[in-house]
């Protein structure tokens, strides 16, 4: 049966290692990336609500105007 040295199980800790703190370094990156989408998202939904109270007020006025609803 095969034996695994000393050194081979070090060198299979250390690319361990490596793998995971590679793969924390992504996961840490697609949590920025969310976090920016996240308030880029809200910043957007903000200036849609925005245009939506000012086509109501709009709508409003058009319809002051002419007697007629939109």
């Amino acid at each position: 049966m095969p034996t695994v040295t000393d050194s081979e199980l070090k060198e299979i800790k250390d690319l361990m290692t490596s793998g995971f703190k590679e793969i924390n370094s992504e996961i840490t990156g697609i949590k920025i990336g969310i976090e920016k989408l996240s308030g880029q998202i809200t910043t957007l939904d903000e200036r849609v609500s925005g245009l939506d109270k000012r086509l109501d007020i709009l709508e409003g006025w058009v319809n002051g105007l002419t007697g007629c609803d939109l």
